[in-house]
């Protein structure tokens, strides 16, 4: 098994890409809440939306320097 570690970190390092220059990999993350249905969550960057996020799920976006 230890033998694998270094072929899986560089399987995951070759996965990775970069953002743009000048821009930067936003997350957003949603957790899931056991409780019960939730409404689906709107999300947006100023005035612009990005997506619609449901319970357990991420949104990923590149966003450009600037006030917001």
């Amino acid at each position: 098994m230890r033998r694998l570690w270094p072929l899986l970190l560089l399987f995951l390092a070759a996965c990775a890409t970069l953002p743009p220059p000048d821009t930067a990999h936003i997350y957003i993350y949603r957790r899931a809440i056991p409780i019960g249905p939730a409404p689906d969550m709107n999300v947006y960057d100023g005035g612009r939306l990005l997506g619609i996020l449901p319970d357990g799920s991420y949104l990923q976006y590149d966003a450009a320097p600037g006030p917001r």
